[in-house]
């Protein structure tokens, strides 16, 4: 049996690609003032106006708990603003001020620059490895 390296796996490379693309991805959020699940609840609010904390929560992969916090944090900063009166149980949308945005606009156009790259480094296999990517269940 040839002994087989770890790059010899699909999976394996697609790991360290991802850990280089979201320390990338983090690296020019973090130049704005934002984190990732920051950004992505930022730009979930903007399609998807007054969602629930539990739903921005599902919609960004974090626990609904975390997201209490994380929408503290966007309110502090000014790029969200939530009901004052809410109540354990109680549905609270957030929703986006003229700050956030501003914020996800700025954002935006530094991750649309890394898109942009990558439609360059994959030329015409760009918009073939997206549909991989879409209709890939792992």
């Amino acid at each position: 049996m040839t002994a087989l390296r770890p790059e010899d796996f699909l999976g394996y490379r697609l790991v360290l690609k991802s850990a280089q693309m979201s320390r990338r991805f983090a690296d020019e959020l973090a130049a704005v003032g934002l984190r990732v699940t920051e950004f992505s609840t930022l730009a979930v609010l903007a399609a998807r106006p007054g969602a629930t904390a539990a739903e921005l929560a599902e919609a960004v992969l974090i626990s609904a708990q975390s997201m209490g916090p994380l929408l503290d944090r966007l309110q502090k900063i000014g790029a969200v603003v939530r009901p004052e009166r809410r109540g354990k149980g109680r549905v609270a949308p957030a929703e986006l001020t003229d700050e956030g945005r501003r914020l996800l606009a700025v954002a935006y156009a530094r991750v649309e620059a890394i898109e942009d790259e990558y439609r360059r480094q994959l030329g015409e296999d760009y918009e073939v490895f997206h549909h991989i990517v879409d209709r890939w269940q792992p």
